[in-house]
């Protein structure tokens, strides 16, 4: 039985898809504490973001430039 256990998690962890699945379930809970917390603190941690919509879109259009650089960077080389 354990090495049949073995070969399953040896097989999928050796998959392509595995780890990516794993990091964006990871990130979609997450997502969903930030916002339970944000909701159960309602609002008094204004000093970790102080900034309104029009700052929230232009930080994340900076950080998706940035993470397309780092890509088309190591996919060139």
């Amino acid at each position: 039985m354990t090495t049949t256990l073995r070969n399953v998690w040896e097989s999928l962890t050796s998959s392509l898809w595995f780890v990516p699945s794993i990091m964006t379930f990871l990130a979609l809970c997450l997502a969903f504490a930030s916002i339970a917390l944000d909701d159960a603190l309602n609002g008094t941690i204004g000093w970790a973001y102080g900034g309104g919509p029009e700052g929230a879109r232009d930080l994340l259009a900076a950080i998706a430039a940035s993470m397309i650089t780092v890509a088309g960077v190591s996919f060139r080389s």
